[in-house]
């Protein structure tokens, strides 16, 4: 079990994000700029669309996953920018930080996505000027079954920043109309998940 979950077992990671992540997560979005933070706020409920999506994918190294993902967007702020309503996106995973498994064997752990638009970017896992692509900072928790290397994935994403038809997106996927599941007993281990009820905004 140890060599199958090496993705979530690095431990010279700053586990210090994790309480620092908190405060990411009850804001719509911080941004670095010239060294400092600002808060950036969603414009308006109008300026929002509902967000979902799905995708599956393998390990691709310790720290991370690479998934074939669709995003499913409701209304025109981006749906009409983009001239589609759903976008084929290829998604980097990365381990930033994890803590030690609780009495149960959940891990807690903080990560971020890297989501590039198919066509529209490089596909090579860094959100980059040019490129249509977005970034979240996440808090994942993976939580065992009953089948050996088989853990529930449940995850609260903000969106942290945007390049492309995505600059100045904010907005948060909270994981309640989320599920997904890592099976580190695969060669390589993989990954599948899904969420609705994600909210993408236009940010001021």
């Amino acid at each position: 079990m140890k060599i199958k979950m090496r993705w979530f077992l690095p431990t010279t990671m700053v586990i210090a994000l994790f309480a620092f992540s908190a405060s990411v997560f009850i804001q719509p979005k911080v941004q670095a700029q010239d060294e400092q933070s600002r808060i950036i706020a969603p414009r308006g409920q109008g300026c929002c669309d509902l967000l979902s999506g799905q995708g599956q994918g393998v390990a691709t190294a310790p720290d991370t996953f690479v998934v074939d993902a669709e995003l499913k967007l409701s209304g025109e702020q981006f749906g009409g920018v983009f001239g589609a309503r759903t976008l084929q996106i290829k998604s980097t995973t990365r381990l930033l930080a994890q803590n030690p498994p609780t009495a149960n064997g959940t891990v807690n752990a903080i990560t971020s996505h890297v989501w590039e638009v198919k066509g529209q970017s490089d596909e090579d896992g860094v959100c980059e000027p040019g490129e249509d692509c977005l970034v979240t900072l996440d808090r994942a928790a993976l939580i065992p079954t009953t089948t050996p290397g088989l853990m529930d994935l449940r995850s609260v994403l903000a969106i942290s920043d945007g390049q492309g038809r995505f600059a100045k997106a904010c907005g948060k996927i909270d994981g309640t109309g989320g599920e997904g599941q890592i099976n580190f007993a695969a060669t390589p281990p993989t990954v599948w998940w899904s969420f609705t009820g994600g909210r993408l905004c236009k940010c001021s």
